[in-house]
Formats: C-alpha cells, structure tokens, sequence
C-alpha cells in the first residue's frame, strides 16, 4: 500500500501498488511517500520536478 501527502500533510493518493506508482498527475513539489507491507513501514520524501 502506497499513501502520499502533500508538506500540509493532506493525503493526496491511498491506494495498493504491484510495480509503480504514476504520479504524472501530482504538480510539481515536495510529498512525502509512506509504504507499507502491512507489516514494516517506510516513510520517505519524494520532490516531483
């Protein structure tokens, strides 16, 4: 499961990934990327150009 929220912490995607994520429609900016397995827990910033 992938969640990403803009820096006001709003979420912006919720959804279960395979392979990729398409954020073409995100505007261009800093999120930050939580992933998870259901069992470990990643949280990363990403920066969209």
């Amino acid at each position: 499961k992938v969640i990403i929220y803009n820096v006001l912490g709003k979420e912006i995607l919720n959804k279960s990934i395979t392979n990729s994520i398409d954020i073409s429609h995100l505007d261009n900016g800093v999120y930050i990327l939580q992933l998870s397995d259901g069992v470990k827990l990643s949280t990363r910033k990403i920066i969209k150009n």
